[in-house]
């Protein structure tokens, strides 16, 4: 059937809706039919094995020019469904609100939304929370400080907030001129979402308040924010209250902050530090 509707390049409705069509089937179907520019509506509902919801979408979003807000909440969409929609994103200039919560999204999905997202610039609203970890709020964050250039105060403690979440704030915040304050306390942040803020920071010019208190950030993590900060001419509050990192060469890189006239505030309470550390 695929084969057959590949040349009807004005097909715009196919509703194959309840035909037991597998996920074989429907994958055969989706590139078939990626030349179809026309086609608005593809109706897969009551396909059970298939991702029949967002490839749905897919071609909404890719070849529907009047659709500027889809709500897919609790569709089951998972990572397969995610890249689905993440390939009509791409190119797609008129959508302007997406709801993705509740669908079961891991970190595929979520890494091929981001690299969907970066090139995307229509998209104001984009929610993912309520799917399988907690960076989706960070890309929620990312997305929103793309399109509204006067968010100052960024706050996102106690969202477990895991490292591949962060990357997708930390990227966009790079070269971002109005968010002066980025609160991350009570995440998981470790040394890898340590370097991935370190690196943020050698670019940013305007964040003067980083917290990152209660985190997983150790010894590596902590010398590689440092190296950037001691040259950072912005930031003026560091908060990095009960964090792991103990020891000695650490707290020399943090001493090493005092060198930096700008930066007024360093906390590093909840330590166990020893004579040797101190």
């Amino acid at each position: 059937m695929a084969d057959a509707l590949r040349k009807h390049m004005a097909l715009r409705v196919l509703n194959l809706s309840s035909n037991e069509i597998s996920t074989a089937a429907a994958d055969h179907l989706y590139e078939s039919f990626q030349n179809k520019n026309k086609l608005v509506q593809f109706d897969l509902k009551g396909n059970e094995e298939c991702d029949a919801t967002a490839m749905e979408a897919h071609f909404q979003i890719r070849n529907n020019k009047k659709t500027i807000a889809l709500d897919l909440r609790s569709n089951k969409i998972g990572d397969k469904g995610a890249k689905y929609i993440a390939d009509a994103l791409q190119n797609n200039t008129t959508l302007i609100e997406l709801d993705l919560r509740s669908n079961n999204i891991g970190d595929k999905g979520v890494e091929d939304l981001f690299h969907a997202l970066k090139s995307n610039t229509t998209l104001k609203k984009f929610r993912l929370t309520d799917n399988r970890y907690g960076h989706f709020f960070a890309l929620e964050t990312a997305v929103c400080i793309k399109r509204q250039k006067t968010i100052s105060i960024i706050d996102l403690s106690g969202n477990q907030i895991d490292d591949e979440g962060l990357h997708c704030l930390t990227d966009f915040l790079k070269n971002n001129k109005s968010v002066h304050t980025l609160k991350l306390n009570t995440n998981s942040i470790t040394d890898t979402g340590a370097a991935y803020i370190a690196e943020m920071l050698n670019k940013n010019t305007t964040i003067t308040v980083l917290e990152l208190n209660s985190n997983k950030i150790q010894d590596k993590g902590i010398e590689n924010l440092t190296d950037v900060i001691v040259t950072n001419k912005t930031l003026t509050t560091l908060s990095l209250t009960k964090n792991p990192s103990v020891l000695a060469v650490a707290l020399e890189k943090l001493v090493a902050l005092r060198q930096n006239k700008r930066l007024t505030k360093l906390q590093i309470w909840g330590k166990h530090i020893g004579i040797n550390g101190a």
